[in-house]
């Protein structure tokens, strides 16, 4: 009798089972990664607040005071306009030198040396400079400075809106 051997079995195919769990662990791994992010707040943007202030030369007239308060007022979000007088100026300069011990520099300051200045506070995730980029041409308006206290950190910087 003849001893016939068996042709070997065909070769298993694994390959297709290492496709499946390889992309069901890619897809298992972006979602978990993905949720994480956003519970941590990776697409939360933060709301900033912004300080306009807007200082007024001291020969400005009560009209170009107004026609600046008008644009200020277009301002988004802003908490309204507030008129700081040359009498608060004066009284705020007097502060901050008596925490720096020197009062006596400010003797015979008159408050009439000092200029008005018109201050906005608004919120938002972003400003848009152009509501008030205007004002650097009016008659009156001596300089316009916009600060803006990040929303997330509360670290302070000046925005260019010449």
């Amino acid at each position: 009798m003849i001893d016939t051997v068996a042709p070997p079995p065909p070769p298993r195919r694994e390959w297709p089972v290492h496709l499946v769990v390889s992309a069901a662990s890619v897809l298992a791994g972006g979602t978990v990664a993905l949720g994480v992010l956003l519970l941590a707040g990776w697409r939360h943007v933060p709301v900033h607040r912004y300080e306009i202030n807007v200082m007024l030369a001291v020969e400005a007239t009560t009209a170009q005071r107004d026609a600046a308060r008008v644009v200020l007022d277009r301002v988004p979000a802003n908490q309204g306009v507030t008129v700081v007088t040359r009498e608060q100026a004066l009284e705020r300069v007097r502060k901050l030198m008596a925490d720096e011990g020197k009062t006596t520099m400010l003797d015979g300051v008159k408050a009439e040396v000092l200029p008005e200045s018109l201050k906005v506070s608004a919120t938002g995730r972003d400003f848009d400079c152009s509501t008030v980029s205007a004002l650097h041409g009016y008659a009156g308006v001596k300089s316009v400075r916009v600060a803006r206290t990040h929303g997330g950190n509360g670290s302070l910087a000046e925005l260019d809106c010449s």
